[in-house]
């Protein structure tokens, strides 16, 4: 009765109110995912502050609408909304909207049904013509995070899986440039940075250590271009002029692949603006406590070509990076420097509406004197096997890709091309325990040459048919590997002579995969994905040749449930694969067997208080078999070989919070339990019960971030954020030796200042200088370390 009363209502309200065209006309900056009709119109009516009520049993909630993004009008976004049910809407006042089955319900007063429903915002609406001045609660609210981790653009919350995402405001207020640096804002995510471009990432544990040379656990990601590194070192991307960063979390082999079975990382770069001229410049200066000052220019320029069809975005990079290591004994000091030069350009043609073509262009060059690992706690370098040998370091990587979408009525389809080719030059030094204390150290200092060249191509089919969507696709990459490498050896000071190394490996893979989501109701969804997966591998070490082929077939099963649209919880669980490989150093002649990981996870993301909070949270098990582990004997330098089963479980949580208007407040946190719950024969290293070497336990961080006014028409804020990392391990029992990263903490702050188009930002960086060690790989008292205090001065400005 309720019901038929305020259809009646408003249906008289339609016989005496014009339907104004200023109510259509009023255009909007919508962002709103494919997702349900209901949860679509409750989202545009959240955004708009509009009243929309629809009328008819025989409208389908559920049925997946969308996405509709962009500075539109709501005549517009209400047509992207209701064209796949083929339904309409009128205007009943400048207040509301009414979704009808076809027009001429509009043409008549709306007739009362018992179905019908009504979508407004948390909050009282507003006229569409109210005064910018009048604020409501919404106006402070957190902004609605979309990301597309599942290859498809989606709500943050409506994902089921753990996706860290860093906004461009957050990259810029926190002041990260490096993946290092997000490592202290992104639970789960450690970075192992040695210096001279040698970087690992791990994920809940799990990182790019040992295996095949073509075969990462960590995928990386640069838009749709995949550059995942090699086992041992990922490319050194940096953060200007990114969109997001996404950190996928957990296997994610279904839709990524071989190289993601640990995770992986997104780097979203901004489109080029097809109708205006922007430039933006920033000038970094800053000073390192007991090292050299530090200077950097990065630049970026818009240029629309020809206006809405063809766009140029180009970002330049220079820096002058002052080193903090001395190496007495080559009479050197602060011989860690770095001079990096970058350029990315990007391409955007639309020479159709339905047509999408972008090209990307990426160049790095950074080259060094020394590295910052196997440094004491006075930030001393003494290299292995020969202490006046310096450590240089050059690292040389470029970047093609060509992407091209189509859209149909109900399909669209993507070809992505990627060319990377990478070459690098790695000094490194080392020092091991061979034999219990108090016998001598095992130094090794290695000299790296590498290059790789890799060639992607992605096929990909997304659509959409009511309440289902799905993703198919087909994958190919052939990797080349080359690595010479020269070793002087020494043990106890006395010299051992050195050995030169060389492989060379070369792996084609193909894949093809898919993925299918069903929404069972309006709140509850269930979805699957598989992958086949095939790859063949070659490998030489200068004598021999030797050749194998590994298959895989990687499933993937999801449910989510939506209680709110702002509050659902999830349950997943996936399957990743990683090619085996053979030991192609050293004279060795083995082979190491593919490693298989099944995870589970159980989460949930909810926006609350007029979603002015945002949280996530999810518990994971994964257990790993035939894990690849390095072993070290007195026979040779070591190996990979399959160590036994693994299982990793933990914890995930981060959370959101808008205090107040002014007020921000960011809490995350992981806890990862790792073991060793099955050895194969013949493994000495550990013992059942140990746990898995390099992954910390634990790492937390909190920030908080306040804006104000200096004075009338001067903001400006500031942050302050404090990161503890926790230990990890590196286990040989046969020595017996543990190596043992300390715990870390960081302390940043920033305030920052605008004017017109200038911002001028004081910052300090680990203002306690924490000296701790990072990595356990060094050892003994000697390894990476984090930057002492630096203090700088950014000055940043944008023209259009």
């Amino acid at each position: 009765m309720r019901a038929a009363c305020l259809s009646v209502a408003l249906a008289l309200c339609a016989t005496i109110v014009p339907a104004g065209a200023q109510a259509i006309a009023q255009r909007y900056d919508l962002n709103i995912p494919r997702q349900s009709l209901d949860t679509a119109l409750k989202e545009f009516a959240h955004q708009t502050g509009l009243q929309v009520a629809r009328f008819s049993d025989t409208i389908d909630g559920a049925m997946m609408v969308g996405p509709v993004a962009g500075d539109l009008s709501v005549e517009q976004a209400l047509r992207e909304l209701l064209k796949a049910g083929g339904l309409s809407y009128r205007v009943v006042n400048d207040n509301t909207i009414a979704v009808v089955t076809d027009r001429r319900d509009s043409q008549s007063a709306v007739r009362a049904q018992p179905g019908w429903q009504l979508a407004q915002a948390n909050e009282p609406a507003q006229a569409l013509g109210a005064s910018a001045g009048q604020s409501s609660e919404r106006d402070i609210a957190l902004e609605e995070v979309i990301v597309t981790a599942q290859k498809r653009a989606q709500r943050l919350i409506d994902v089921p899986l753990t996706v860290a995402t860093l906004s461009n405001e957050t990259l810029e207020r926190a002041g990260i440039d490096t993946l290092l640096d997000m490592s202290h804002a992104v639970p789960g995510l450690v970075v192992s940075d040695a210096g001279g471009g040698f970087i690992r990432y791990y994920v809940r544990g799990v990182g790019n250590v040992y295996g095949s040379s073509s075969t990462a656990l960590v995928g990386v990601y640069l838009d749709e271009a995949d550059v995942t590194g090699s086992a041992s070192s990922q490319l050194d991307l940096r953060a200007n002029d990114i969109e997001r960063v996404e950190v996928l979390k957990g296997p994610q082999g279904t839709l990524y692949g071989a190289g993601s079975s640990g995770g992986t990382i997104r780097f979203i770069t901004r489109d080029p603006q097809l109708d205006r001229f922007t430039a933006e410049g920033d000038l970094d200066v800053y000073f390192t406590d007991g090292g050299d000052s530090s200077q950097s220019v990065s630049a970026v320029v818009n240029v629309p070509v020809v206006e809405d069809v063809f766009g140029l975005r180009m970002v330049g990079n220079v820096g002058d990076l002052g080193g903090w290591v001395d190496q007495p004994d080559a009479g050197g000091s602060n011989v860690n420097d770095q001079q990096l030069r970058e350029v990315r350009v990007k391409g955007l043609w639309k020479p159709l509406e339905d047509l999408t073509v972008k090209g990307l262009v990426y160049l790095h060059r950074n080259e060094g004197d020394g590295i910052a690992s196997s440094t004491d706690a006075e930030y001393q370098l003494v290299a292995a096997a020969d202490p006046t040998r310096r450590l240089p370091f050059a690292t040389d990587f470029d970047i093609y890709n060509l992407t091209a979408t189509y859209e149909f009525p109900s399909v669209t389809v993507l070809s992505s091309s990627t060319y990377v080719d990478n070459s690098a030059l790695v000094s490194l030094s080392q020092k091991y325990a061979i034999a219990p204390p108090p016998a001598p150290l095992f130094e090794a200092l290695s000299n790296n040459t590498t290059d790789t060249r890799v060639f992607t191509q992605e096929i990909r089919l997304n659509g959409e048919a009511g309440r289902v969507d799905w993703t198919a696709g087909v994958f190919y990459k052939d990797v080349n590997y080359r690595n010479r490498n020269f070793l002087e050896l020494a043990m106890g000071g006395e010299d051992l002579g050195s050995i030169p190394i060389f492989t060379e490996e070369q792996s084609k893979s193909g894949s093809l995969f898919g993925d299918v989501s069903y929404a069972l109701t309006e709140r509850a969804e269930i979805g699957a994905g598989i992958r086949y997966f095939t790859d063949d591998l070659t490998a030489f070490d200068g004598v021999e040749h030797r050749d194998g082929s590994f298959h895989s077939v990687d499933p993937r099963l999801y449910f989510s449930y939506g209680f709110t649209p702002d509050v659902r919880v999830y349950v997943s669980a996936a399957e990743g694969f990683r090619s085996g490989g053979f030991n192609t150093e050293n004279g060795e002649q083995t082979t190491f067997d593919p490693e298989k990981v099944r995870s589970y996870e159980l989460g949930v993301k909810a926006a609350l208080l007029e979603r002015r909070l945002s949280l996530e949270a999810a518990v994971f098990l994964s257990d790993y078999e035939d894990i690849q582990m390095f072993r070290l004997d007195a026979d040779n330098l070591g190996s990979v070989d399959n160590g036994g089963d693994a299982r990793v479980k933990g914890i995930d949580a981060s959370l959101d919070w808008q205090m107040t208007e002014r007020l921000l407040l960011q809490l995350s946190g992981n806890y990862t339990d790792t073991e060793i719950v099955a050895l194969a024969p013949g493994v000495a290293a550990v013992i059942e019960g140990d746990p898995v070497d390099y992954t910390t336990e634990y790492a937390g961080s909190v920030a908080g971030t306040y804006s104000f006014s200096w004075a009338t028409g001067l903001p400006g804020f500031v942050r302050l954020d404090y990161n503890r990392l926790g230990p990890s391990h590196i286990t040989d029992r046969s020595v017996p030796i543990l190596y043992e990263s300390d715990v870390n903490d960081l302390v940043n702050a920033r305030l920052g200042l605008q004017w017109n188009r200038w911002t001028i930002e004081l910052y300090g960086s680990n203002l306690t200088s924490e000296d701790r060690l990072q990595d356990p790989n060094g050892g003994f008292g000697f390894g990476a370390r984090p930057r002492p205090r630096v203090l700088g001065v950014r000055l940043g400005g944008s023209f259009e």
